[in-house]
């Protein structure tokens, strides 16, 4: 059985008085789908500090703060992790 799940997207409009910002934003369901993660990894993310808006009791996600904010918290530990490696593979031959 194929199931038709067609994308949810919002725009919000924020009126301020220099003027009116639209932002596209998804539920997780739809930013669970568009990037291929679990809606599980997406509700830890939001405990790790991933930007989203509430409007209601509804989570929104505006899918490029998703990817800015994916990219420096991740990408930021994986070159610790790999200078940490490089340190320790540095200090193992030295010993030699």
């Amino acid at each position: 059985m194929k199931t038709n799940i067609s994308k949810v997207q919002y725009n919000i409009n924020l009126n301020w008085d220099y003027g009116a910002i639209f932002m596209k934003l998804y539920d997780l369901k739809t930013l669970s789908m568009e990037k291929n993660i679990s809606i599980t990894s997406l509700r830890r993310f939001l405990k790790k500090g991933m930007p989203h808006y509430r409007p209601d009791r509804k989570i929104y996600v505006n899918p490029t703060e998703f990817d800015e904010w994916f990219i420096a918290t991740f990408q930021a530990n994986h070159i610790e992790t790999a200078k940490s490696i490089d340190t320790l593979i540095n200090n193992t031959l030295d010993a030699l």
